[in-house]
Formats: structure tokens, C-alpha cells, sequence
């Protein structure tokens, strides 16, 4: 903004050294101030008045805030590249499994321990859609349900979102989550994170991970069956070696910091995204997955891998 420097003997007025800097302003401060032939660059330290916090401004000669920060709309080049251009720059490592909008029975591999179902159901009076898979009678039958192909990469971020239901919160035991082993086995410890609930531990939806040597769980969420009875979101966003962030629909939140799968390891290909649930009782227990959506990297396309190009 202010006139290029042509030596290194120049004397500089005042508001040309204010041109020559960048000033620090609440947001608030910037709308009550005289911009009238005061051209100033601005660092804004705080929201207020339609101005937001680490946003740079430039006052103009003419008294015109522009915001540096221009809206990236990702339409075209001009506006931060369109979707597809950012997608296909990284292409190759993205594992995206979007099923918000249709969940399928189809899109996941049945496995039993009795004579469980794994169907698609939609209820007509209470205007829903899911996937419902549900054990026999016997105490430890188990239903599961796999995907996969590629294989999640834990050495980058991911996020999980879900919209379940289960029928009880006594004598049920189910897990939704990447790299977790089927329901009729141990935890184990390979690397894996999701969501679990197990009336022999308590009433409450936990976000469980595991380290390659400890599994473990975080704190209470809300109840397995929540108010309502109502299908409920849950959300993990994953940050490599530092921590899951954790929330559910109901309002409550985790940050588990400890056990958290290793950077160099990634999900089994059956085991991309697994969901099952079990009864530890004679009756049938069941639980719906409303919508699920998944976001992370491929580990097939690491380097050396040759898996994924």
C-alpha cells in the first residue's frame, strides 16, 4: 500500500510508517475506526462487529476494508481450486465411505454366531431408514458387519460419524468402529478405535482405542439407549499421536488421549469399518446404524505399499 523505497536515506511521514506496519485490532476497534484517508493494515485479535479473529484487513486509500482471508468457495481457481480439482490432487490418498443418505445391508459382509440378520428396514410410522442387525435367542449370539477394501491409515487424521440405535442397555454388548475385531472375539490390541457399549462395565456409549499393546476406553457418554429412545449421533475426529476428540448427540464430550493407535499402522482390509452387536443373555438384541460416514487416509497408497496409485 504504501510507496516503494527507492533508497536507504527516506524520511517517512506517519501515516505512510502506519502503511508501512500492520496494526492489531479487536474486530470491534476496527468498526469504530476513522478509516477516512488512514490506509492501515490490520491483524484482528478478536471477533466483533462482522470482523473475525486472525483475519488480516487492508484499509485502502479510499477508506475500503478488504479482507486478505478472501472466501474460499472452491469453485473455481480463482476461489481456491473447485472440489473436484482438490479431490484429485489427492486423490490417492483419500478413503472416503459416505453413507449418509443411503445405508445398505448390501454394503456390509454378514458374519454370525447363531442365526442373526443383517437387513435393510425402513419404519413407515416413525419415517426412518437403517440397517438392522439382529442376534438370535441364545446368550453370545452375535451379528456382524463388515467393509472394507482399503485400508484405513492411522498415521493421518480421521473422522467417524454415526446415527445408531441399540434396543437395551442390559445384557448387550455391540462396537462400531475401524480395525476392531468381530464381536465373538476378544478386544485385542491391535490398532483400532470406535464406539462400544457392554452392560458388564456400565450403561454408557464409551470411545474405546487400542495401542498394539493396551485397549482401552475414555469417559461416560450418554446412555446406550438415550432419551427417547431416539437414534443418536456419535463423532470421533482423530489427530495421529495426540488425541481423539469426542461427541455425541446428546451433548457429551471426550478428549481420550491415551492408547491411541500407532502413526505406522493401519486397519485390516475386512476391517476398514466393522460394526456388531452381541447378547449375553437368551433373547435377541439388536442395533440400527441410521447413517455412517467415514473420512480418512488410504495406507495403501503410503510409500512402498503399492497397494493404491
Amino acid at each position: 500500500m504504501a510507496p516503494k523505497l527507492v533508497s536507504l536515506d527516506e524520511t517517512f511521514s506517519v501515516p505512510e510508517l502506519q502503511q508501512r506496519t500492520i496494526t492489531r485490532m479487536t474486530g470491534t476497534e476496527i468498526a469504530s475506526h476513522n478509516i477516512a484517508g488512514e490506509p492501515l493494515n490490520i491483524l484482528c485479535l478478536a471477533d466483533g462487529s462482522g470482523y473475525i479473529k486472525n483475519h488480516f484487513y487492508v484499509i485502502s486509500d479510499d477508506g475500503i476494508i478488504a479482507d486478505v482471508f478472501a472466501p474460499h468457495l472452491h469453485t473455481d481457481s480463482s476461489s481456491g481450486a473447485s472440489l473436484y480439482e482438490i479431490k484429485r490432487a489427492n486423490y490417492k490418498d483419500l478413503i472416503e465411505m459416505d453413507c449418509s443418505a443411503n445405508m445398505n445391508a448390501s454394503d456390509f459382509v454378514k458374519t454370525v454366531v447363531g442365526t442373526g440378520t443383517l437387513v435393510d428396514a425402513v419404519d413407515a410410522t416413525a419415517h426412518t431408514k437403517y440397517v438392522i442387525a439382529t442376534t438370535s435367542g441364545a446368550s453370545s449370539d452375535v451379528v456382524n458387519g463388515q467393509a472394507g477394501g482399503g485400508r484405513l491409515f492411522f498415521g493421518k487424521p480421521i473422522t467417524l460419524q454415526l446415527k445408531y440405535a441399540v434396543s437395551n442397555n442390559t445384557t448387550i454388548n455391540y462396537r462400531m468402529g475401524v480395525g476392531q475385531p468381530l464381536m465373538e472375539n476378544t478386544v485385542g490390541v491391535g490398532a483400532q478405535m470406535g464406539f462400544e457399549g457392554c452392560t458388564g462395565t456400565s450403561v454408557f456409549n464409551h470411545a474405546f482405542s487400542a495401542d498394539g499393546t493396551t485397549w482401552s476406553v475414555g469417559a461416560d457418554l450418554t446412555n446406550m439407549v438415550p432419551t427417547g429412545s431416539i437414534p443418536l449421533g456419535l463423532r470421533i475426529d482423530y489427530y495421529p499421536s495426540s488425541k481423539m476428540v469426542v461427541t455425541d448427540g446428546e451433548g457429551a464430550s471426550d478428549i481420550k488421549t491415551t492408547n491411541l493407535p500407532p502413526v505406522g499402522t493401519a486397519t485390516l482390509a475386512d476391517a476398514t469399518f466393522r460394526f456388531g452387536v452381541k447378547t449375553l443373555a437368551a433373547s435377541t438384541r439388536w442395533i440400527k446404524i441410521y447413517a455412517m460416514r467415514l473420512l480418512g487416509s488410504s495406507y495403501d497408497s503410503q510409500s512402498g505399499i503399492k497397494g493404491w496409485v
